[in-house]
């Protein structure tokens, strides 16, 4: 019999709920696991879920509005009522849930303004408010405010009948999204149990699958419908626009345009790359290129100093404020804290690209060859002999000159997923300093960052080849996840175009990263596998390493900065061989990058490639 295979993280999750529950043959509709690390009370709560309450009723609730463009949200606004209503079930029995939750709470408002600035680029501003306010009325602490329509959420989400029945219970949570969300869509040929085989259910996938896995989501959604025992999607027989079937809805492309901008792409471009780009392992995925600062962003252009002064200026006006307005606030307020820690670090930013920019100099003096300009002696310029005895003109001779033509481009990928959070403002200084250095000795550079939210591999371009702006690299702000492979195979394409367009050079792409690519997006089953699988660890690194490969094979020179702990040094190393060097310091910069450069020029000339 076919078995699912579980992380270590998840095997501990499931023996929680199996415990509680008191059966060890269920499976869970969810698991609360982060970062491989399961909870305790969360999976806790889930096992007394399947305890107390019928499970076809509330898996097939789950299925009602798994098709739903929010349903993440939906998710979470659902466990957060279920964790109370358990709660009150359970504790005459079970006196000791007192002190887990207690501990649980602590927990969430001790991380919650680290994860705050994440979770406002994934879940809805309702969900955290009444999360918020569950735990600090665990700790018995001051409440937040709630706004009115808050409030009238919140009493139905502090839902407290001990002796409801299944069927109360999933009548009071479809109320919960009525309210909270005007959501009352459920699909009731999957409520009531209504199972496809075959075509039809490749159909059904396609048309349900959904993110199932949020950078700050706790619960994770296991997979009910039976989906993913399937050998994944048939291929259409259609013409180039149909060839990649999309899985993400159009409320997710909405919502990436809303977060990011338009896409400088036509949708034929695009769609064509998703065609090349997004099989196989990127089956399930969608690409988007966008250039920071385009966007028409509803943000304040100055910021209240206080905590969430902002925001707290926007309810006293009585305005809701919507997911695009959070991702306009805090991408500028990161944009604030980058040039704040610029200013402050000033002398040593400048001392570090001085440095940079005349090594990188003397490195490039050995690979290029100085400009000629006219002279009394020299190398004769044949053409120019004329005009000695015509013109009495002496100088028809050349000599090497004082500048050198480099005829070199660069490309800066930085990895901008959530877990480099805690670097935002180191890295923004550290690709401004490659930048101005490079600029100051004539090297055309592009800065771009990358993430990966709701299926999507965002290309974001913060400061492109000609632009003499680089305070754009202050707009560098992580969230999302990183899906290192199809990320680097689409700025490759990107650099291909520039180079059909301009014609051939030397050209360099640079990765700025931590060398673990993770994303919430699975990979289809494939072959002998009938399994989807998370991209991650093994999967991630694997194929990251095949698009470094074949990124060279067509003949990109590419190497790696890396800026991550010791934990991925072997991931590193695994994926870009020797070409890599480790920063942890803006004043390890000028030492390591141009040694990097150096040897990656040397290995381009000695391999005489060209991109193709």
């Amino acid at each position: 019999m076919l078995e699912r295979h579980y992380s270590e993280g998840e095997r501990r999750a499931l023996n929680i709920v199996w415990a509680a529950a008191g059966n060890y043959d269920l499976e869970p509709p969810f698991l609360a696991v982060r970062r491989d690390q399961a909870d305790y009370y969360m999976n806790l709560v889930i096992g007394l879920s399947q305890k107390w309450l019928d499970r076809d009723a509330l898996n097939g609730f789950f299925l009602s509005y798994q098709g739903a463009a929010k349903a993440a949200d939906f998710d979470s606004l659902v466990w957060l009522c279920l964790e109370n209503w358990l709660y009150q079930k359970e504790l005459p029995k079970r006196p000791a849930l007192c002190t887990l939750r207690t501990d649980y709470a602590r927990q969430y408002l001790d991380n919650d303004a680290r994860l705050s600035r994440q979770e406002m680029m994934m879940n809805d501003p309702l969900v955290l408010d009444l999360q918020k306010y569950r735990w600090t009325f665990v700790m018995n602490q001051a409440l937040p405010r709630l706004s009115p329509h808050e409030k009238k959420v919140w009493a139905l989400v502090d839902y407290q009948d001990p002796e409801a029945s299944t069927e109360e219970v999933v009548r009071h949570l479809k109320e919960i999204l009525l309210e909270g969300f005007h959501f009352s869509d459920f699909r009731m040929d999957v409520e009531h149990g209504f199972q496809a085989a075959g075509p039809m259910k490749d159909l059904l996938e396609k048309m349900l699958h959904r993110e199932t896995h949020h950078v700050d989501s706790l619960l994770q959604r296991q997979d009910l419908s039976g989906a993913g025992d399937g050998e994944g999607g048939s291929k259409s027989a259609g013409g180039l626009m149909d060839k990649h079937v999309s899985e993400k809805t159009k409320a997710d492309q909405d919502y990436i345009e809303s977060c990011f901008g338009p896409c400088i792409l036509t949708d034929k471009e695009r769609k064509t790359l998703e065609n090349d780009l997004c099989k196989g392992r990127h089956q399930y995925c969608s690409l988007w290129v966008t250039r920071a600062g385009q966007k028409k962003s509803t943000a304040s252009a100055t910021l209240d100093s206080s905590e969430d002064g902002w925001k707290k200026d926007d309810e006293r006006a009585g305005r809701h404020l919507t997911e695009s307005d959070l991702v306009d606030r805090q991408t500028l307020e990161q944009a604030k804290k980058n040039q704040d820690f610029y200013q402050k670090n000033y002398m040593q930013i400048e001392a570090s690209v001085k440095k940079l920019s005349a090594e990188l100099e003397t490195v490039l003096a050995s690979f290029f060859e100085p400009l000629p300009i006219s002279s009394r002696a020299g190398r004769l310029d044949t053409e120019k002999t004329y005009r000695m005895p015509v013109l009495r003109d002496p100088e028809v001779f050349t000599r090497p000159g004082d500048e050198v033509e480099n005829s070199l481009t660069i490309d800066l990928l930085l990895d901008a997923s959530a877990s480099r959070s805690p670097y935002q403002e180191t890295i923004a200084a550290q690709a401004y300093v490659i930048a101005e250095s490079l600029n100051r000795i004539h090297v055309r550079t592009r800065i771009l960052d990358f993430h990966s939210l709701r299926g999507f591999t965002v290309v974001q371009i913060l400061k492109d080849y000609d632009s003499p702006d680089r305070t754009g690299i202050f707009r560098y702000a992580a969230a999302g996840w990183n899906r290192d492979g199809l990320a680097l195979s689409l700025t490759g394409r990107l650099i291909e175009e520039r180079i059909r367009k301009e014609g051939k050079g030397q050209h360099i792409l640079l990765v700025m990263t931590d060398a673990n690519p993770s994303d919430s997006t699975q990979v289809p089953a494939q072959g002998k596998d009938v399994f989807k699988h998370n991209y991650g660890n093994e999967e991630g690194v694997s194929d990251t390493e095949e698009a470094v490969k074949k990124l060279r094979q067509e003949g990109l020179t590419l190497g790696a900065i890396y800026t991550g702990p010791n934990l991925y040094v072997k991931n590193v190393k695994r994926i870009y061989r020797s070409d890599f060097v480790r920063i942890q310091k803006v004043d390890q910069l000028a030492g390591g990058v141009s040694r990097l450069i150096q040897e990656l020029l040397v290995k381009q000339g000695n391999s005489g490639k060209s991109l193709k």
